[in-house]
């Protein structure tokens, strides 16, 4: 009978030799949670062993947890932990993980061991972000965004605890919302009549649409017959160039009835496309917008902007962002006790409770008219009665 030779087991699984100790190696080519490939020996009594140790570390590394070496850096880990995510985010929440990554967390963080990070390391990281005159705000999304990043190195066995866990965000300042008046909307919409860009200010007030929902709006999203506007694309900014992207949620991907007025608004303005479509000629981009550019390409914000706030200029009011339309129309429609439930679903809030408590301020006539005296509270059917008697 001839000897079973020792020797490669297949085609990328390894080889192994038989030690002058009597001890079996296999030698295998692995890689890492971080990407990185590396040669690695194994050993046992038997060949069998040293088999079943190579099944179980290629386990770990289909699972993304095999052990990293323990000079990679918060830099190393961070860079390979976007490359990692980048297919599970939004590109804009992408964008803004890299910003805080490359521009806040790893110029304080990147040259420490990841595996030597302590709570004191994070928390020194948030003092000096607030000492360089950043808001309480981007501070505490750097924070989020690295316990993040950690809560994954801990499934992936390459970190012990999530440090960033156990250090509190700072307090963030209360931003008093912004939003004009009924006088103030009409004062703007008068201003704003004779400019190209009038329907996009009339339905962002009308409706409390996102500035990317408008702008990504499509006639094809737009039901004239049942008086329907359909969210089903945003328009976002990524790295510079615009993209179309589906809206997040189930609440953002949502169905807005409209008045006959608004729907009027939006006829004239597609007269208004169709002769922007004949004069651009062969240099026109067909995308199907209802707020395109002059060659049919996607609305520049920049050009929105610009043109929202000489508007507001003019008109002489209150300078308040474009998103306070938004703000605007919720405080109206609530204030005109539009139900917060259906104010909510307009909006494409996740729920009512959130609709409700940014919105509180609306309902301060209501809190008032709920401080009444003992007279008032503990009125009996029978004082009812005697009134009414002696009516």
């Amino acid at each position: 009978m001839v000897k079973k030779k020792e020797g490669r087991v297949s085609n990328g699984e390894g080889s192994i030799r038989k030690r002058p100790d009597g001890t079996h190696e296999i030698r295998v080519t692995a890689q890492d949670a971080l990407g990185n490939k590396k040669r690695i020996s194994l050993y046992g009594k038997t060949r069998k062993e040293v088999i079943a140790k190579r099944d179980a570390l290629k386990v770990e590394e289909a699972g993304g947890v095999l052990a990293m070496p323990r000079q990679v850096t918060v830099k190393d880990y961070l860079d390979s932990w976007l490359e990692h995510v980048e297919k599970d985010l939004k590109p804009t929440t992408h964008q803004s993980y890299k910003y805080l990554v490359d521009t806040h967390i790893t110029p304080r963080l990147g040259h420490l061991q990841l595996q030597a990070l302590v709570p004191l390391h994070v928390e020194g990281m948030q003092n000096a972000m607030l000492s360089d005159n950043l808001s309480p705000r981007t501070t505490a999304y750097a924070r989020a965004v690295l316990r993040r990043a950690l809560q994954q190195a801990l499934k992936w066995g390459l970190v012990g605890r999530n440090v960033a866990q156990n250090v509190a965000p700072p307090r963030k300042a209360s931003k008093e919302m912004q939003a004009w008046t009924p006088e103030q909307a009409a004062k703007f919409l008068d201003v704003a009549r004779s400019d190209h860009l009038y329907a996009v200010f009339y339905l962002a007030i009308m409706t409390g649409m996102r500035r990317g929902e408008l702008l990504g709006l499509r006639w094809q999203d737009v039901d004239e017959k049942n008086l329907k506007l359909h969210i089903r694309q945003n328009l976002v900014v990524v790295n510079h160039r615009p993209q179309f992207i589906e809206p997040k949620t189930s609440k953002s991907r949502r169905s807005i009835h409209v008045a006959s007025e608004t729907m009027q608004i939006l006829q004239q303005h597609r007269t208004q496309v169709a002769a922007q479509k004949a004069k651009a000629r062969e240099r026109w981009q067909e995308h199907d917008l209802v707020f395109p550019s002059s060659v049919g390409t996607p609305l520049g914000t920049y050009h929105l902007n610009r043109t929202w706030w000489n508007l507001q200029a003019e008109a002489g009011l209150p300078r308040i962002r474009f998103h306070d339309l938004r703000h605007t129309y919720a405080s109206l429609a609530l204030a005109s006790k539009i139900s917060p439930k259906v104010v909510s679903d307009r909006l494409g809030h996740a729920n009512v409770a959130f609709t409700l408590q940014t919105y509180a301020h609306v309902y301060e006539d209501e809190h008032r008219a709920a401080a009444l005296d003992s007279t008032q509270l503990l009125k009996t059917r029978k004082d009812e009665d005697d009134e009414e008697k002696a009516g």
